[in-house]
């Protein structure tokens, strides 16, 4: 998400065209599901430097969703950040603590012992 950092949306957009968010994945297979979090995930972060920010919600929300359909694995997460974290520190920075702590409660199932969400849900819970 890079691009948005520098606020270089018009990147961003170009990245999403690129990523193509409706090729076929094979169920309960979290690596063929890959480019179709990742363009939910960079199509969120567009929606809410738009100031969309439900719609950026709703998307990730589908996400999260998608991405526990599948039984957890061990090793690096995939893509880079699970979904249900990118969830909660959507929730967290719009003031969501609670719904931030369950979103972070999620990716801990898929993502045991994941440092940042371990993080994202302290801060969250400090935060109710």
């Amino acid at each position: 998400m890079r691009a948005l950092e520098h606020s270089e949306l018009p990147r961003a957009e170009e990245a999403l065209a690129l990523i193509g968010g409706d090729k076929p994945m094979s169920a309960g297979n979290r690596r063929d599901m890959a480019p179709r979090l990742l363009y939910l995930g960079l199509a969120a972060q567009i929606d809410l430097d738009a100031g969309r920010t439900e719609q950026a919600l709703a998307r990730l929300r589908e996400a999260a969703e998608l991405e526990s359909s599948v039984p957890p694995e061990y090793g690096p997460a995939v893509p880079v950040q699970p979904m249900a974290e990118l969830l909660g520190d959507v929730y967290l920075s719009v003031g969501k603590p609670e719904l931030a702590s369950k979103s972070y409660e999620q990716s801990l199932k898929g993502y045991v012992g994941r440092a940042r969400s371990l993080r994202g849900l302290e801060k969250a819970r400090q935060m109710l």
